[in-house]
């Protein structure tokens, strides 16, 4: 009696900047209002000339999410250096067929432009007639072969391997200048996600795991298949081998993927977008004085209080049996550390943890620990410089 495929067997949640380093190129130039502070500091970091580096690669955003199917056929979850030896590493052919693939849908025509039986601009003018959009978009149609993005598929189309090379080279400078200390300070806050995702799973069916966490898709339990949220059938369970869901700070334009094998098996990938990961305030948290503040152990119980139920100072004095002018000291030390939100009430001023500093603490430490740079600055108390004068 053949087995009946579960979906849930072939659900994988997991976190890799296999998608959110392209992703977050394309964010350069076309991100959301949750990017601008990250773009901004971005701009700051990277030197005049990366613009002229993209320019030559992906001269248009929407190529940074197309360039990310060249790893279709790689490991699920690389690393940023495995990501990059794939591509340093690929077949020509594969290579091409992975990138042109995503414009082009007709893969008699991906073969004809490779093999140089078809010209770029017939392909788009086809592409265009049948309805779909992303020549439009990319700039394709009506065609202009001195465009940017003519040249640039152009180059993939003559010379893979010199293309090939000055993306590798685009991607390790882009990760070592920026993305590399972005992706660490997502760590803390990624791996969360991921435990609130598989929590997801795991208390409900797959098909109310799909609805809850917003994927693009629907997952038919009854029927056994992957259908758009319209209701059109996309795949049976049974061809689907992997369906890979990985949180995602960038993906704020909910782009998804899908890659056929050769015997028509298919896995599924869903960057599931998460604006909240990308904190503004991560950056901002002084972890020696957030470290100090709550090495105290009255401020540690104090902030562990306020983390379950938000109070007044007059409620903490209280509650703990100190005087006010005591309180405000310890309410002080914890403000200047960036680890209270505070609101108006009609009893006073209402005290509250804040969750974000916490979880940004380990960033900040692991950041200042081990990211190089300036040496740390040394705080001294009073007492320890008037000994020293």
């Amino acid at each position: 009696m053949p087995r009946t495929v579960t979906i849930r067997s072939r659900l994988r949640i997991s976190v890799t900047p296999r998608f959110e380093i392209f992703y977050a190129l394309r964010a350069l130039d076309a991100g959301a209002a949750a990017t601008a502070g990250w773009r901004r500091r971005s701009d700051r970091l990277l030197p005049e000339d990366f613009s002229e580096t993209m320019a030559r690669v992906a001269p248009h955003p929407l190529m940074w999410p197309l360039l990310a199917d060249a790893l279709r056929d790689g490991k699920p979850g690389p690393d940023f250096s495995e990501i990059v030896e794939t591509i340093r590493s690929a077949d020509d052919r594969v290579f091409q067929e992975s990138v042109l693939g995503g414009i082009f849908r007709d893969r008699e025509a991906v073969a004809e432009l490779i093999g140089g039986h078809r010209k770029l601009d017939d392909a788009a003018r086809v592409e265009a007639e049948a309805g779909r959009s992303i020549v439009a978009l990319l700039g394709l149609y009506p065609f202009d072969k001195s465009t940017a993005v003519a040249m640039a598929l152009s180059r993939v189309i003559d010379d893979p391997a010199a293309y090939r090379a000055d993306l590798a080279a685009a991607l390790d400078s882009f990760w070592t200048l920026v993305f590399g200390d972005t992706w660490r300070d997502l760590g803390p806050a990624m791996d969360q996600a991921r435990k609130s995702l598989q929590s997801s799973l795991a208390g409900g069916s797959p098909s109310e795991f799909a609805r809850d966490i917003g994927l693009p898709v629907a997952l038919d339990d009854r029927n056994r298949v992957v259908t758009s949220l319209r209701g059109s059938t996309l795949y049976s369970y049974s061809s689907v081998r992997e369906i890979h869901v990985i949180p995602s700070a960038f993906n704020d334009a909910r782009l998804w993927a899908a890659y056929a094998d050769d015997e028509g098996s298919v896995r599924l990938f869903f960057p599931v977008y998460r604006p909240e990961l990308l904190r503004e305030d991560v950056r901002s948290v002084d972890a020696a004085m957030a470290f100090r503040a709550l090495g105290d152990t009255t401020r540690y119980a104090m902030a562990s209080v306020l983390a379950h139920e938000p109070q007044t100072s007059v409620e903490l004095a209280k509650a703990f049996g100190v005087s006010k002018a005591t309180i405000s000291h310890h309410v002080q030390l914890l403000r200047a550390a960036g680890l209270l939100d505070e609101s108006s009430a009609d009893n006073g001023i209402v005290l509250s943890l804040n969750r974000q500093t916490i979880e940004g603490i380990s960033a900040a430490a692991l950041r200042e620990l081990y990211g190089g740079g300036n040496d740390p600055v040394i705080r001294r108390s009073r007492r320890q410089r008037a000994r020293r004068s």
